[in-house]
């Protein structure tokens, strides 16, 4: 017979044990939530959304493209990498506080970046614009083909962007500055061009020229005759 269960008894709550907010292991030491670790430093950044800057890098301290351009020319020769990785953080410094809802603001952020280039030395490429204007390689495809969050302005920036940057790499493949096999990898993935073969289709005869009756008898007359 089964037990009826007392209704003037205190409900348990998950755990076990009255009054447990929901703990399966009332005896094990719970964890801080994470909001209550976090720096008030982290919380700062998190709140505004804004782009980590310490004073560790000189890149993100620094305030003109000639500064910036300085920095990534710091023992060049020598450094390579060193020299690459500070570039990478004067196009991220460059991006910085962007909004890409202005598609003036970003197309300023792009001829800084032609200028950062033009001062350190270093090729135009496509990532590396887009990442100056604040966005990516799918967001601008999106913009140049109508896609999603496409408008006539931002399609028009895109073109722009890519001619210039498309340009740049027919000045440096016909200058041998890059490999031809890059180059043509580039202006197939980014400037769409494509190879191009041509057939050339005309009617065929198996018969040889057309002939007229007359001209075919007089052709075989000899065999007709015998």
């Amino acid at each position: 017979m089964p037990r009826k269960k007392d209704p003037n008894a205190p409900k348990k709550k998950r755990g076990g044990q009255p009054g447990n907010k929901g703990n399966p292991y009332p005896d094990m030491p719970q964890r801080k939530p994470y909001a209550e670790l976090q720096t008030e430093e982290q919380k700062s950044r998190l709140e505004n959304k804004v782009l980590i800057q310490d004073s560790h890098s000189p890149i993100m301290d620094a305030i003109t493209l000639q500064e910036m351009a300085d920095i990534v020319n710091t023992d060049a020769a020598e450094r390579k990498r060193t020299r690459y990785a500070n570039f990478l953080l004067a196009v991220k410094r460059i991006a910085y506080g962007v909004n890409i809802k202005d598609v003036n603001d970003m197309r300023n952020r792009f001829y800084q970046y032609v200028q950062l280039c033009a001062l350190t030395d270093m090729k135009l490429g496509n990532m590396n614009a887009y990442s100056a204007m604040g966005i990516v390689n799918q967001l601008a495809w999106n913009w140049k083909v109508g896609a999603s969050g496409s408008t006539p302005e931002r399609k028009a920036l895109i073109e722009e962007v890519d001619s210039i940057c498309s340009g740049s790499r027919e000045i440096y493949a016909q200058d041998s500055q890059i490999n031809p096999v890059l180059a043509i990898f580039y202006h197939k993935n980014y400037d769409g061009l494509r190879d191009i073969q041509s057939h050339e289709v005309a009617p065929m005869d198996l018969l040889g020229d057309k002939q007229t009756p007359e001209q075919i008898a007089e052709k075989y007359k000899d065999i007709i005759e015998e």
